[in-house]
């Protein structure tokens, strides 16, 4: 990584390395890499189902060690073309969702229900379904996470730790 000018930031991935030597069951590092060592942690990754966006950063960084390999004698010329990475496509890993009459059908279930915590269940959907809270950030909700004056609920984000408000809220 230090060989490509990445930052010291991105260089953190080096841990990519140490699993790439550890799949392949190399404990010294200047023994020569080969095709089979290659062809094996592509099929550990494969076999574990690691999603093809991940795959193909592992192998983005291991096709750029090989280059410094390749320098350093480790392994034969031209090994990093042997590296094919996967197709990646841009929406390929967008959240599915219910379609809008199933999650009516839902929200009606649950408000038909009875019982202490049936307001709080219905209220938790509510959030879910109209604003498209995560589970977390609902579950995480306080009583002074609402502004009842001006209608707003404060909700932090899971993704980014941020404060956000959502405006006009209502429930009932």
């Amino acid at each position: 990584m230090a060989y490509r000018r990445y930052s010291h930031a991105y260089i953190k991935e080096g841990d990519i390395l140490t699993y790439f030597y550890k799949i392949i069951e190399k404990e010294n590092q200047e023994l020569p890499l080969t095709l089979e060592d290659i062809d094996k942690y592509i099929e550990y990754y494969t076999i574990n189902k690691v999603q093809r966006n991940t795959l193909k950063e592992y192998l983005c960084c291991i096709r750029v060690y090989l280059r410094y390999a390749v320098e350093k004698g480790w392994c034969i010329t031209d090994l990093d073309k042997a590296l094919i990475t996967p197709k990646v496509y841009s929406e390929e890993n967008l959240p599915s969702f219910l379609p809008w009459n199933k999650v009516q059908k839902l929200l009606q279930t649950v408000k038909e229900q009875t019982g202490k915590s049936a307001s709080r269940d219905y209220a938790y959907f509510m959030l879910l379904a109209m604003y498209g809270l995560r589970c977390s950030e609902v579950a995480n909700l306080k009583i002074s996470d609402i502004d009842w004056r001006k209608e707003q609920v404060y909700i932090k984000r899971a993704k980014n730790c941020q404060t956000t408000s959502v405006h006009h809220f209502y429930i009932m």
